[in-house]
């Protein structure tokens, strides 16, 4: 959390940031991140619990504010997970998988490169990620993927006001800080 805030602040040093699971900062707030660290059920019981779940399909459906979700926060975006038993946000048709079968390693940690067909920022950049489960969709709308031991893993995906990565842009040195940038100023 605190890489995250660093990268926003780096960007944008007058950002306000509210650091909350509260509806009404939600409520208040022009962008909403959903960060990677955590497992699904625990996020999404706590997502539930607090009815965020409700407000967040609201949002999507008026497309009122960007919302942007890294790694975990990406894949709730999803129906389930293989890693627990609660229903994701099903913002998106898919689940999660256990990247487990398709590489050589239980977790995908390191850089690897992007490659976009839509998106020329991300074309050929390379970010930094840390995961054991991938997103298994098919997606139609504006996507791009990496290669990580010749399986071909959904690394960012954008359809409207909704986006998701699964690699971490605050992890990602000056990329992931231009990354953050065009978000925020739309350019993404």
């Amino acid at each position: 959390i605190t890489s995250l805030i660093n990268s926003l602040r780096n960007c944008k040093p007058n950002l306000k940031i509210t650091f909350s699971d509260s509806i009404d900062d939600i409520k208040k707030s022009e962008i909403i991140i959903f960060p990677g660290v955590g497992s699904f059920d625990y996020a999404m019981s706590n997502i539930k619990k607090l009815e965020i779940d409700k407000k967040i399909k609201e949002i999507v459906k008026k497309k009122e504010k960007k919302i942007l979700g890294i790694c975990l926060g990406m894949q709730i975006l999803f129906e389930s997970s293989e890693e627990g038993k609660i229903k994701g946000l099903s913002i998106f048709k898919g689940n999660v998988k256990s990247i487990n079968h398709k590489i050589r390693y239980k977790t995908n940690f390191g850089w690897h490169q992007i490659t976009s067909n839509s998106n020329k920022f991300l074309n050929n950049k390379y970010f930094y990620f840390a995961h054991s489960y991938y997103i298994d969709s098919k997606i139609d709308f504006d996507s791009a993927y990496s290669i990580v031991d010749k399986f071909k893993l959904t690394s960012y995906i954008k359809k409207n006001n909704v986006y998701g990565v699964q690699f971490h842009p605050e992890k990602s040195s000056s990329t992931g800080l231009e990354f953050f940038n065009n978000f925020l100023s739309g350019k993404l």
